[in-house]
């Protein structure tokens, strides 16, 4: 099998015959339910410490989370690595502090959406580039200190 109908294969199926494709792990689709030996707050930290740009959608970002976060990213501008925060005021989660410190982080661009009053922001998403493959992960995880 070439390696594009692998990848194929094994996004499409690695939820539903994991077994049989194995062999592609490396190209397989994988749920991160944040137990003590995989969760968001490592995989992140992983896929951070090698990529080389970066891009979340979240709706909320806590003082908690951004502890973490801020060392990470000031790791990374130190070497050169940019990337692109967009949160938003979606139900007012996020407070005014966590938007100060983004916007004080040089190597990140930050987008702050504000819903309008009938719509919404939910999104979770995240996007590591790292040169010759890219690293995504959507779901259910916030930049929070519980997700």
């Amino acid at each position: 099998m070439n390696k594009i109908n692998e990848m194929k294969a094994a996004v499409l199926n690695s939820f539903l015959d994991k077994e049989k494709y194995q062999d592609s792990a490396t190209y397989a689709a994988r749920l991160i339910a944040n137990e003590r030996q995989e969760n968001m707050h490592d995989q992140l930290k992983y896929e951070l410490q090698s990529c080389q740009s970066f891009t979340f959608a979240v709706a909320f970002v806590t003082e908690g989370a951004l502890l973490d976060l801020k060392v990470w990213l000031q790791d990374l501008a130190h070497q050169g690595i940019q990337g692109r925060i967009l949160t938003s005021t979606y139900q007012n989660f996020n407070h005014p502090k966590v938007f100060t410190e983004l916007a004080k982080l040089p190597n990140v661009e930050v987008r702050i959406y504000q819903p309008p009053k009938q719509g919404g922001f939910h999104a979770k998403g995240y996007l590591f580039d790292h040169g010759d493959y890219q690293v995504a992960m959507i779901g259910s995880s916030n930049l929070t200190e519980r997700a």
